[in-house]
């Protein structure tokens, strides 16, 4: 293990950026759960509370939330109520709150509804 850590291959700070990065990449979350998973994996604390207020400020989650709701709304053709419950409980399961996930499905419905009178 001390080879391993003198030899950079066991880097905490490191992992937990490359973390962070994946996951708002290819696997997008809420705040809490990249948190949760962090500390699943043995991560101090202090350490990811400190990268994700460098990498993922709390200001951007609600930014994140909208965007994927926009991106699942886009993708599904049930009816309005329906499809709102759908992507809310899709919000949830990726972490966030039920009130961001509430405000990120109606502001983007808004903002589809409001694309679809433009184009009319």
């Amino acid at each position: 293990m001390e080879r391993a850590a003198s030899a950079g291959l066991l880097d905490d700070r490191a992992f937990t950026k490359l973390w962070i990065d994946d996951r708002l990449l290819n696997k997008p979350l809420s705040r809490r759960a990249i948190r949760e998973e962090l500390l699943h994996l043995g991560i101090e604390a202090t350490l990811v509370r400190e990268l994700l207020d460098q990498q993922y400020p709390a200001d951007r989650e609600p930014l994140l939330a909208l965007d994927l709701a926009r991106q699942r709304l886009r993708r599904t053709t049930t009816d309005s109520a329906r499809q709102m419950e759908r992507v809310t409980a899709y919000l949830i399961r990726r972490g966030f709150d039920r009130g961001t996930a509430l405000r990120a499905v109606r502001a983007a419905a808004d903002s589809m509804e409001e694309e679809t009178s433009d184009a009319a």
